[in-house]
């Protein structure tokens, strides 16, 4: 009788996130790599909600709440389902990357493409200008400028076309609308000398 060959894999595979007392089977291999793309990917969506929070009105207390949320959410059902697979850091680690990245994203993104209301227009004073260090893919320091709208202070950044512009600028002008989960998402800024009366 033929001995049935062992599913384990050699053992010079090793895991990227799964513990390696975890047996090497073909199975546990694809899983493994199949959750480090989910990794990958939460960090992907996190920089596109990052540029749909700037112009997200909404405390950052909400979106604190949301993400704590979507971590726990993600702790426990990788728990629950991996638990054995994965050290206590690691879940800590991807429910955190996971869990909080992809809740973060599904939030704004939901809240930004199902309008709720017409695009109204606002003026609001500038209360503060400034400028964010200038990054590697950056072509000049930010600016940007700081105002106060539906009760929270809020950063608005503009481009380094209007460097000279925005120190000089008294209010703006913003559009925007209430998205689908009633946080105000801005269309477009223009910034301007004085309010015209």
């Amino acid at each position: 009788m033929k001995k049935s060959k062992s599913p384990n894999i050699k053992d010079d595979k090793t895991f990227i996130f799964f513990e390696q007392h975890v047996p090497k089977t073909k199975g546990n291999i694809v899983l493994d790599g199949l959750f480090f793309g989910l990794i990958i990917l939460s960090f992907i969506l996190v920089v596109f909600a990052i540029n749909i929070y700037r112009n997200t009105i909404i405390n950052p207390t909400d979106l604190f709440g949301i993400v704590s949320i979507g971590f726990i959410v993600t702790f426990l059902s990788f728990w629950i389902f991996l638990g054995k697979k994965l050290s206590f850091i690691s879940l800590i680690f991807t429910g955190v990357v996971v869990g909080g990245g992809l809740f973060y994203f599904s939030f704004l993104l939901l809240n930004k493409t199902f309008p709720k209301s017409i695009t109204k227009s606002i003026t609001c004073p500038i209360r503060d200008t400034g400028e964010l260090a200038k990054g590697k893919r950056n072509k000049c320091n930010t600016p940007y400028i700081v105002v106060f709208i539906h009760g929270i202070e809020k950063q608005l950044m503009f481009p380094c076309e209007l460097r000279d512009t925005v120190p000089n600028s008294e209010v703006v002008v913003l559009e925007y609308f209430e998205g689908f989960l009633g946080y105000s998402y801005i269309t477009k800024k223009e910034i301007r000398r004085s309010n015209p009366s």
